[in-house]
């Protein structure tokens, strides 16, 4: 016999099964949030693995830059067409002027400069010497007796003075001079420059520096660079661009200088020039200059006036060690002098400091801000100097590696 169920019971068990019902179907504030959470993860996610597709790609075509300016440009553009952006994040607008202000700001050339001339001094080129040697010949034709008697002439004075330097003794002007010349350039950094200067302000120290010298010129044939290199400190110069400088020691810049200085004195009589002062020099040259274009305006106004102004890029890191060695022995500088000049141009060179194993020597080009450097530098222009006189009848005007020339004739 079965029993019948209270009807009150019956009514509060459907009530409690259509409440549970209810909340099965109803999801909870909690399962939103985590599904909503569960979403952006994985979109972030996705975004996460196309950018690191993208970026992947971008820095190695950035590792592949040679210029550092070059590689900011890359990752520029790699930012700017990433498949994803943040554009709140990031003002690509701003990014753009920063890569414009680095490119043409001259701190980011240092690099680039380190490597042009790793690339143009560490491998000498090709030069004919017999060819080269005929070419001087050919400038000084033995027919043009004034000529020939002025070239031996040079060539004796050049012989006795070899002689003689290596017989002198320094004297304690000679050798403030010579830090005057030094103070005066780019050479030495600010702190060797302080030492100098307190230097030159005590004659026991610099008279005992004029004997060592004096001791080092007589022995010139045994001096040569250190072997473990000599660093090159890529820094601005006076004009603000990044030069490479020997960082030699104060000696031995002393050394040298007073060396160049006393062929560059010897050069310049041979030259009846003892005095050029470079702004003297500009100022003639354009009052000659404004002068010969009022007489052509008088002598020749149908023809035109044609000036020409250049310089001569890379002139200094590009001339060849061997063309120098031609110069100097047709000028009569003897054999002892040659010598050690090749060993001064053929400097042992590091860009990194204490780095030994990373030395290579110099094959062509010729050390910033040494008198020797300027000598050789005048010696190559002089000889094309005058070769294009004698083949052209035009007379260059130079300030160093800064040509002017004019004439009535376009044709020349």
């Amino acid at each position: 016999m079965s029993q019948s169920v209270p009807l009150a019971v019956t009514y509060n068990l459907t009530i409690l099964m259509q409440s549970e019902g209810k909340l099965e179907k109803k999801p909870s504030l909690n399962q939103i949030l985590y599904e909503v959470t569960s979403e952006k993860i994985t979109e972030l996610q996705r975004q996460k693995d196309v950018l690191d597709r993208h970026y992947s790609g971008v820095l190695e075509k950035a590792d592949a830059c040679h210029d550092l300016v070059q590689e900011i440009e890359t990752l520029y553009q790699g930012i700017k067409e990433a498949p994803v952006h943040h554009k709140k994040y990031v003002d690509m607008e701003c990014a753009r002027l920063f890569i414009e202000n680095v490119a043409k700001d001259s701190s980011t050339k240092r690099e680039k400069t380190i490597k042009e001339l790793e690339k143009r001094v560490f491998e000498a080129g090709h030069i004919n010497s017999n060819a080269y040697k005929a070419f001087l010949d050919k400038n000084f034709d033995k027919k043009n007796v004034a000529g020939e008697l002025a070239l031996d002439t040079i060539r004796e004075d050049m012989e006795f003075f070899c002689e003689q330097l290596l017989r002198t003794t320094v004297s304690v002007s000679g050798l403030k001079d010579c830090v005057e010349g030094l103070l005066g350039c780019d050479l030495l950094n600010l702190e060797k420059q302080a030492t100098l200067r307190q230097l030159k302000e005590s004659d026991p120290h610099l008279e005992d520096l004029a004997t060592l010298l004096s001791s080092r010129i007589k022995a010139v044939r045994y001096w040569n660079w250190p072997e473990k290199g000599v660093y090159v400190d890529v820094r601005r110069s006076i004009e603000r661009r990044y030069r490479a400088f020997l960082d030699e020691d104060i000696i031995t810049a002393l050394f040298l200088q007073y060396i160049g200085a006393q062929f560059a004195v010897c050069m310049k009589k041979e030259n009846g020039n003892p005095k050029n002062a470079t702004v003297n020099i500009k100022n003639s040259l354009i009052h000659l200059l404004a002068t010969e274009a009022q007489l052509h305006k008088v002598i020749k106004p149908e023809k035109p006036f044609t000036v020409v102004r250049t310089d001569m890029e890379w002139f200094g890191p590009s001339i060849e060690h061997e063309s120098i060695k031609i110069v100097l022995q047709f000028l009569g500088v003897t054999d002892v002098w040659v010598d050690f000049m090749m060993r001064f141009l053929n400097v042992p060179m590091t860009f990194q400091k204490d780095a030994s194993n990373d030395v290579r020597i110099r094959r062509r080009g010729v050390p910033i801000a040494h008198q020797l450097s300027a000598l050789f530098g005048e010696c190559i222009l002089f000889m094309m100097e005058s070769a294009v006189q004698h083949q052209t009848g035009i007379r260059l005007y130079r300030v160093h590696d800064d040509f002017w020339f004019w004439d009535s004739d376009q044709d020349k």
